[in-house]
């Protein structure tokens, strides 16, 4: 597990943070043990400085594990778009964050 500084809007408008759990990772997102709910189709700003993955998500499942929290999130931008190969090709998204991980974090 990797650590994850997540930060999101909660229902009554204020900013929050947590230091959460990368749990799995996928091209187009992650599993994160959180330690407080956050509601699904709630946007969240993340950053996974070990795994390279940093930007937008929203969170598409959320699930209670014991005293602590499964979310499901979706990155706004698919993990590799924005590698050397799809910038020669012409298909960069220029205004997404990087989402690159190292191949062995990789799972389809």
């Amino acid at each position: 597990m990797c650590p994850v500084r997540l930060s999101w809007e909660d229902p009554r408008g204020e900013t929050r943070f947590a230091q959460v759990k990368c749990v799995d990772v996928s091209q187009s997102g992650m599993r994160i043990e959180c330690p407080v709910p956050v509601a699904p189709g709630s946007r969240v700003l993340l950053n996974a400085e070990r795994i390279h993955i940093s930007g937008a998500a929203t969170v598409k499942h959320l699930a209670r594990f014991g005293g602590k929290y499964i979310l499901g999130v979706e990155l706004a931008a698919k993990a590799g778009e924005n590698t050397a190969a799809a910038r020669a090709a012409g298909r960069e998204q220029p205004a997404a964050p990087e989402h690159t991980p190292p191949e062995h974090i990789l799972k389809e």
